[in-house]
């Protein structure tokens, strides 16, 4: 099987395991299929190797990245997922790109994160406030609720 091909299974069968819930977070369980240890492992290194390409230009690397960091997250390598993007989110000045990294970190435990999105929500001329609106949901998440009410009474964007 080819890495494309193998790589898709690995993404579709990890987000199979978010069926039918669309909100979760790294303190829930998850229930797990079962995958012979030689597949785990391959998924697991494709995943690893596909988060350290978020980086990388061209940009059509990043969200793959963001969606095995959500993929490793839920197979238990959390804090592997903090180590990486943390140190990109250090540097990253993209807001869209600012809030995948802050989604997944949230995800990935590390709730402080929140604060970027909402940030990037209430900041001017940024071209991160969907994507900020979406992460925010996608984490359960809407702070104080003013920037949320704030972003959802212009038009504008």
């Amino acid at each position: 099987m080819n890495r494309q091909r193998l790589w898709s299974a690995t993404i579709f069968s990890l987000y199979s395991l978010l069926l039918p819930s669309t909100v979760w977070s790294a303190d829930e369980p998850v229930t797990s299929i079962s995958l012979s240890e030689v597949t785990r492992s391959v998924c697991l290194q494709i995943l690893q190797e596909t988060v350290q390409q978020a980086n990388e230009t061209p940009d059509n690397k990043f969200w793959p990245a963001m969606h095995a960091a959500e993929a490793l997250t839920l197979a238990g390598h959390a804090e592997d997922v903090r180590k990486a993007l943390t140190r990109l989110l250090k540097t990253e000045k993209n807001d869209q790109h600012r809030c995948g990294l802050a989604r997944e970190l949230v995800r990935a435990g590390d709730r402080s994160q929140v604060a970027v999105m909402l940030n990037i929500l209430t900041r001017e001329n940024s071209n991160g406030h969907v994507h900020a609106c979406e992460s925010l949901y996608k984490v359960n998440e809407i702070g104080d609720g003013i920037a949320m009410r704030q972003a959802m009474q212009q038009t504008a964007n």
